[in-house]
Parts: C-alpha cells; sequence; structure tokens
C-alpha cells in the first residue's frame, strides 16, 4: 500500500506547500465538499482558506488501511481559528475569527489511489464533511456562509 503519497499530500496542505499537494493528485481529482462535486483547484482552494483562518491546522492521518482498492483512514484536524477565513468555496461568504479551538475533530475518508496519484477523496459520512464538521465544532453554522 503506497500510503507515503498520502501522507506527502496531507503534509503539504498541513504546511502550505500546495503545489506539492497538487502534483500528487490526478487531473481528473474529484470529491464533495458541502455537497458540491469539485476538482483539484477547488480542494485546494479550501484547504488555503482553512489555513488562513487556522494558522497552526494539524492534519494528522490515523488507521491508515488498505481496503481492496480504497485506503481508508481517519483524518485528525486540530488547531485555533484566530483569523478569518475567506470564502472557502465560490459563492461563499468569509467567516470571521471565532477564537475557538479544535482538537482532534476527526472524519472518515476513503482515498482512491491511481498511477501514484490521488484521484478521490470521499467522506464516508457523505452528509457531514470534513468542513461541516469542522465548522460545526467551532459551533458555526455551515448554512450560513452559502450562497443561497
Amino acid at each position: 500500500m503506497n500510503t507515503k503519497i498520502i501522507n506527502e499530500v496531507f503534509n503539504s496542505l498541513e504546511i502550505g506547500k500546495f503545489d506539492l499537494a497538487e502534483r500528487k493528485m490526478s487531473d481528473s481529482f474529484s470529491t464533495t465538499l458541502v455537497g458540491n462535486k469539485v476538482n483539484k483547484t477547488e480542494y485546494l482552494y479550501a484547504y488555503k482558506s482553512l489555513l488562513q483562518g487556522i494558522p497552526d491546522l494539524k492534519l494528522n492521518l490515523k488507521d491508515v488501511r488498505l481496503e481492496g482498492p480504497v485506503v481508508k483512514a481517519r483524518l485528525a484536524l486540530s488547531g485555533t481559528h484566530v483569523r478569518p477565513f475567506p470564502a472557502i468555496m465560490d459563492g461563499w461568504q468569509d467567516i470571521a475569527a471565532t477564537g475557538k479551538s479544535i482538537d482532534g475533530y476527526v472524519s472518515d475518508i476513503e482515498i482512491v489511489l491511481k498511477n501514484d496519484k490521488i484521484e478521490e477523496i470521499r467522506n464516508v459520512d457523505a452528509n457531514k464533511g470534513m468542513i461541516v464538521g469542522l465548522l460545526g465544532k467551532l459551533g458555526l453554522d455551515y448554512h450560513k456562509f452559502q450562497s443561497n
């Protein structure tokens, strides 16, 4: 199982090396953020926004295991929301800093690799992805920041 690629992507996201993460993602990369299918550019933009708002953001992959063609893992996030999040997705509003900390929020994910690149990242619970859960832990209702 090639977990090196997966670790490199999440380590790169954590330290703001988005160009390195992008190179490990396929051109046809896709995922779903807040119910919307997005490509790698949109996915990376969401992480850039999160990192601006939570400069000490930590992304810790746990329980990484291969199940058939899919790598399953738990992604634990922690950090303090000390700056505003620029609009996380196209059409969203900026989100003011809450000053709140999160510690160990966990999102269960599935990762599909193809030709030594990440092809897809899926949240196991399609109704509660990483962004929805993270904002919830900060006491924020994501609906208030979405375009209508």
